[in-house]
């Protein structure tokens, strides 16, 4: 494929993000919120409308085919073929994702980091302690 055609299938993708989020992330809730679409129900993955996207969990960002072959775990290659076969001009039907997994594992990810930091808070915890005999409520 010539690369002259990128160009052209990015303005096409961009002309449909919702479209292309909500086939890329199914399972997922998507919304508009701040001049952004927001995936994911506390909007952890934020696309503008120039294709420009950052994923607030994983710290993965980028344009369009950055956002597709994250969505996919692929690579550029098989973005463009994803994003061909969305856009119909591919000469083989590409399937569309079942599930976004990349963004799921950077959200259980997520969890688990926080869990850690929970269970660390808590351990550091110390009782409360009043001096010269004060104490809450006298």
């Amino acid at each position: 494929m010539p690369r002259d055609d990128v160009p052209g299938i990015k303005q096409q993708l961009l002309a449909d993000v919702p479209g292309l989020l909500s086939t890329l992330f199914r399972e997922r809730k998507v919304a508009r919120l701040y001049g952004e679409h927001r995936v994911g129900t506390h909007g952890a993955l934020s696309v503008r409308e120039d294709g420009q996207w950052y994923c607030h969990e994983s710290g993965a960002g980028g344009d369009v085919f950055d956002l597709i072959a994250f969505a996919l775990a692929t690579d550029f290659k098989g973005a463009l073929a994803f994003a061909k076969g969305y856009l119909g001009q591919a000469s083989k039907v590409i399937p569309f994702p079942k599930s976004s997994a990349r963004l799921s594992e950077a959200q259980d990810a997520n969890r688990q980091r926080q869990k850690a930091k929970a269970r660390w808070l808590w351990n550091q915890a110390q009782p409360v302690t009043f001096e010269g005999g004060d104490h809450a409520g006298s």
